[in-house]
């Protein structure tokens, strides 16, 4: 592990840091590397120390991800800017569904929309980092206090500028439900303070759901708040759609239901206007081999 790494396995090792757990075909799309290279460069992580594989026992038998080690996770976070989260990085030993399917929503996003020019994802803020959008200095405690926990956020540009500007939640069969309803109630209390009343109604919460039954009791929860806790409020738009659905529509293609019945797909949802003035977006996952942590990566 003393030797240093070359820049091909030092996105990867950034990659795995910044999103937590991605299995090769992931890994494959953000970085824009062929699954062969990945798993040579994945082969030489793991026998240095860097890396090692999960199960994911959730999608059958042999399939498995890959993390970082602890050891791994410590060096990696000298190569950022970000600091070291010990906790995050003990006892890594089975993968995560909830992480499994937020990188694969967002990866399918890059894969779907790979050959469009001029549109596509430029931001992505996996569970890391996703958090530190919304963090506020507080004064009492002399601490940055984080007002919101999104799973993952990110922005994807259209060919006119306009953007879809979306927060991401997964619920597992497993899940606390009221864990999604402190969520949702954050939701609904935080994003129309910092992006406005009226920029909020344009604004989403994406949900994937592990059946009917819990879709149903999601739904429930968030029509109650909205009829209750949050009435009056401006709020943003809550989508839900099962894992078995977006699997078989993709991010573009898949129905989402928000709790008035209504359908929509990925291109229908409310937009944002473009930015102001001329700014050079960085796509991710485009054709053009290009790291996609060009700034983050110190030499």
């Amino acid at each position: 592990m003393n030797r240093p790494l070359p820049e091909s396995q030092k996105e990867v090792a950034i990659a795995l840091y910044q999103y937590f757990q991605m299995n090769a075909e992931q890994l494959s799309i953000l970085l824009n590397y062929n699954l062969r290279t990945v798993y040579n460069m994945i082969s030489r992580l793991r026998k240095q120390g860097w890396v090692h594989d999960v199960g994911l026992g959730f999608l059958g038998q042999n399939h498995r991800a890959y993390t970082l080690t602890f050891e791994g996770a410590l060096q990696t976070a000298l190569l950022t800017d970000q600091p070291f989260q010990p906790r995050l990085w003990k006892n890594r030993i089975m993968g995560s569904e909830r992480t499994y399917y937020i990188n694969e929503f967002v990866t399918q996003l890059i894969a779907w929309s790979s050959e469009e020019k001029n549109e596509g994802l430029a931001e992505w803020r996996g569970t890391a980092n996703a958090a530190e959008s919304y963090a506020l200095w507080d004064e009492k405690s002399g601490k940055r206090k984080l007002r919101l926990m999104p799973s993952a956020a990110g922005t994807y540009i259209w060919r006119g500028g306009e953007r879809t500007v979306f927060h991401l939640e997964v619920d597992t069969a497993a899940s606390i439900i009221w864990r999604m309803q402190d969520q949702f109630l954050d939701y609904g209390e935080v994003l129309h303070q910092l992006w406005g009343e009226e920029n909020v109604k344009r604004i989403h919460v994406l949900v994937l759901t592990a059946n009917s039954h819990r879709m149903l009791r999601l739904c429930r929860l968030w029509r109650n708040l909205v009829e209750g806790a949050l009435l009056g409020k401006p709020l943003p738009n809550v989508w839900f759609i099962m894992y078995d659905e977006f699997q078989a529509g993709g991010p573009l293609h898949g129905s989402w239901t928000n709790v008035k019945d209504e359908t929509a797909t990925w291109d229908e949802f409310s937009r944002l206007p473009p930015v102001r003035g001329k700014h050079a977006v960085s796509w991710i996952g485009k054709r053009k081999r290009a790291s996609p942590f060009p700034a983050s990566i110190k030499r």
